[in-house]
């Protein structure tokens, strides 16, 4: 049985400051339109039938737990 491998999104253009706000791409997730706190303010703002809208979440740490 053959597998299908599927990659990775290049959000690179999603930079860290846009953390807790929405964001209007490009198809391609190369270009950010624009970016706003909410999501009704962004799509005022843009309003391409050619964009991708996601809300950026923050950069999240994790603890190691361990067991003894």
């Amino acid at each position: 049985m053959e597998e299908k491998v599927i990659e990775g999104l290049d959000l690179s253009a999603v930079k860290e400051e846009y953390a807790g706000k929405w964001v209007a791409l490009s198809r391609d997730y190369r270009t950010v339109f624009a970016s706003a706190d909410s999501l009704q303010s962004l799509l005022k703002k843009s309003d391409s039938a050619e964009q991708v809208v996601m809300q950026v979440l923050p950069r999240l740490g994790y603890a190691p737990s361990t067991r003894g």
